[in-house]
Formats: structure tokens, sequence, C-alpha cells
């Protein structure tokens, strides 16, 4: 069901003149509905933390949350925040052990990122912001029935309720 479980990555890169710029990605997986795609100079555990504290307040709490161990790392700092969420660390370095925040994250960087110049952090969160739109609204999943995830949370909602 919707916000049944989550998964939580970072991905790095860098503007034009070489800045760094780091996406948090959060993902809900039963839909692969993009919940957050922020751009911000370092994913730390205050970053991490706004994202959370931000989708919490917009109503949006999962029962599960999937992170790798650098992700896990961050998350230890605000242990009330997940109070009520149960962790999961992904263990190793396969993509399989996160594979729809791998996936997102991976079309991402070779679909979006490979052919922009990222001017600065503002200009990296409309990019962000544009493939969120576009993945969650017009974008099939083969996951899913090749519908996008407002399709499939449309169809599902009477069954949500």
């Amino acid at each position: 069901t919707p916000n049944g479980s989550w998964s939580l990555d970072a991905m790095r890169c860098q503007t034009i003149d070489q800045r760094p710029v780091e996406f948090l990605l959060v993902l809900d997986e039963y839909s692969r509905f993009c919940l957050a795609l922020d751009a911000y100079p370092k994913v730390d555990s205050l970053a991490v933390r706004t994202t959370l504290e931000r989708l919490f307040n917009e109503g949006f709490v999962p029962l599960k949350l999937r992170v790798d161990r650098t992700s896990l790392k961050l998350l230890r700092d605000g242990p009330d925040l997940l109070a009520h969420i149960q962790v999961v660390c992904a263990r190793g370095k396969s993509p399989a052990r996160n594979p729809y925040a791998e996936s997102f994250l991976s079309r991402f960087r070779t679909e979006r990122l490979n052919n922009a110049s990222l001017v600065d952090l503002p200009h990296a969160q409309r990019v962000a912001d544009q493939w969120r739109h576009a993945c969650n609204h017009e974008r099939p999943h083969s996951g899913i029935g090749y519908r996008s995830p407002v399709e499939l949370l449309e169809v599902d909602e009477p069954h949500n309720r």
C-alpha cells in the first residue's frame, strides 16, 4: 500500500564550475511515487531531517524506511523523528539491496543529469523538480503495469480509504 515502505538514497554530482551538489531521494516503493528529490550542497543529517520532516508535516509517513549504510548513519542523529517507523538497512553495496531508489537515481543521472549543465544549487533543484514531476505524472513504470505513479494511485485510491 502507499506509504507502506519508502526508499531513501542520495547521489552526488557537481555544477559546471565543480561545486558539489547532492540529491536526496525519497521514493514510495509501492507506487514508485517520488516524494522528494531535494538538492543540497551536501546530504548530511540535517538535510535528511529537513526533507523527512517536510514530508511528515505534509501527512506522508511510512511504516518502513529502506536505507543504505551511509543514510543509516545520518538517521542516527534524529531517532525521535523515526520513533514509529521501522528502519531497514540494505546491507552491502549491490543495487539490488535498495532497487527502487538505485533504479530511479540511475535513470535520473543517465537520462537527465548527463544532458544537463547544472549552474548552481537552485538550478539543480529546478532540474530535479522537473524530473520528479515527469516521473510521477508522465513516465510509465514497468513494475506498476506501465502506468505512472499518479495513475496507479488514482486507480487504487478507493481501495485505500
